[in-house]
C-alpha cells in the first residue's frame, strides 16, 4: 500500500510517495494510536498525543522507526480527512535511538499559524527519562 500526495513547495508541486507496506505494526498499538488521535483531535487536546508518545519512546529503542510509523499514519488520517485539523507540528529533541550525540526530529503537516489570535493552539511538552539520556517532545 502505499499513497502519492502532491503539495506545494514555493509555489511549484512536488511529488512523494510513503511506502507503507515496510512498516508493519501490530494491530492493537494501530487501533490504540487511532483511538488516541481521534479523541486528541476531538477535544483538542495536544496532552493525550504527547503521553502517547512519551510512551512509545520509553517503550521502544528504534525511536526513529516509531516515529515514522506515527507520522505516516498521522498523514494518512489527515489527507482521508478521518481527523479535522489545520495543522501539526511535531518536535523531538534528545538522545534519539541510542545515540551518544543528541539529535533533533521535526516534523510539520499542514498549516500552523503561530502569528494571529483566531486560531486555538493546543500545545503540550513532556520528558521521558530513557536509559540513553533525557528526551523531549512538543507537539
Amino acid at each position: 500500500m502505499s499513497i502519492n500526495n502532491v503539495f506545494l513547495l514555493k509555489g511549484l508541486p512536488v511529488n512523494y510517495k510513503i511506502n507503507l507496506n515496510m512498516l508493519k505494526p501490530k494491530k492493537q498499538d494501530l487501533r490504540f494510536l487511532l483511538f488516541t488521535f481521534l479523541l486528541a483531535t476531538r477535544y483538542s487536546n495536544s496532552k493525550i498525543i504527547v503521553d502517547y508518545l512519551l510512551n512509545v519512546i520509553k517503550k521502544n529503542k528504534n525511536h526513529h522507526r516509531s516515529l515514522r510509523i506515527f507520522t505516516n499514519l498521522l498523514e494518512k488520517l489527515f489527507f482521508s480527512k478521518v481527523i479535522k485539523l489545520l495543522g501539526f507540528q511535531l518536535r523531538v529533541t534528545g538522545k534519539l535511538g541510542g545515540n551518544m550525540r543528541k539529535s533533533k526530529y521535526h516534523y510539520k503537516l499542514g498549516k500552523v499559524q503561530l502569528q494571529t489570535l483566531k486560531t486555538t493552539l493546543s500545545y503540550s511538552i513532556g520528558l521521558s527519562y530513557t536509559k540513553f539520556g533525557i528526551i523531549s517532545v512538543k507537539v
